[in-house]
């Protein structure tokens, strides 16, 4: 159990109030439930989104789990044009993880599979086992896939920080694991993205700084801590 296993003892040790990660929540307010549309008529749709703990980037509208469209300010809302006549299924998703992370670039790149049908290297690039060091190589000798890549999910990272810096007002936040081994291919759009964001207070203020901690070990080190206290020799 989350709450009694991890978020109790690390509230003892430090003091400190500890609360498990609130999934975003999302409604599809706009069209409601059994509205009909002839094909080929427009059909408004509008979404509510929020997330308690972080922030949303961006949502995506979706018809049967396909993406017809998105909207990155609020409110989200996204004009839509059935070509078909018959029953359908309308949802929508959102959140900063669905683009920064693993699963995110995945997605951003099966997108830009789509949108650069003739892109020899993102059409070579496999659905699953997506190998971080291939986009830093194709990075690196400017293939404009991966640049653009990097830029977009960098972009996005720096605005979710931006909010949440609002909140926290920290003086850096520490990038760890995963994509983050793409350094500054990944941080300085995030940086850019992060300061246009800022509250003006803020500005120039705050670090983006890439972990130095070795690979798998953050977890190791975070449990050791909790067993952990100061003596005085």
């Amino acid at each position: 159990d989350w709450s009694s296993d991890v978020a109790l003892p690390i509230s003892t040790k430090f003091d400190l109030p500890v609360s498990a990660n609130q999934s975003p929540t999302v409604v599809l307010t706009k069209p409601a439930t059994g509205v009909s549309r002839k094909a080929g008529k427009t059909l408004q749709l509008a979404v509510s989104a929020n997330d308690a703990d972080g922030s949303v980037v961006k949502v995506r509208f979706l018809l049967g789990g396909q993406v017809i469209g998105e909207d990155t300010e609020a409110p989200y809302e996204l004009e839509w044009t059935p070509t078909e006549a018959g029953e359908v299924q309308l949802s929508a998703v959102g959140c900063l993880e669905m683009y920064v992370s693993a699963k995110g670039i995945r997605k951003s790149v099966n997108e830009l599979k789509v949108k650069n049908p003739d892109d020899t290297f993102i059409q070579s690039l496999p659905e699953k086992g997506l190998d971080g060091r291939v986009l830093d190589k194709a990075f690196d000798a400017g293939e404009r896939a991966a640049i653009e890549l990097y830029q977009f999910t960098g972009e996005k990272l720096g605005i979710g920080l931006a909010q949440a810096a609002t909140l926290l007002s920290p003086e850096a936040f520490i990038i760890y694991g995963g994509y983050s081994n793409a350094g500054e291919r990944l941080l300085e759009p995030a940086r850019r993205a992060m300061d246009e964001y800022l509250l003006s207070s803020h500005k120039g203020k705050i670090l983006i700084l890439q972990s130095s901690l070795p690979q798998s070990e953050a977890g190791i080190i975070g449990a050791a801590s909790l067993i952990w206290s100061p003596r005085t020799v």
